[in-house]
């Protein structure tokens, strides 16, 4: 696995789980 896609799915995750903090608040 390419570490600039394991890269990727951490940025793509950071992102969702903070558009569900916003939607939680």
């Amino acid at each position: 696995m390419s570490h600039k896609y394991t890269r990727y799915i951490f940025i793509k995750h950071k992102i969702f789980f903070s558009f569900i903090t916003l939607a939680s608040v």
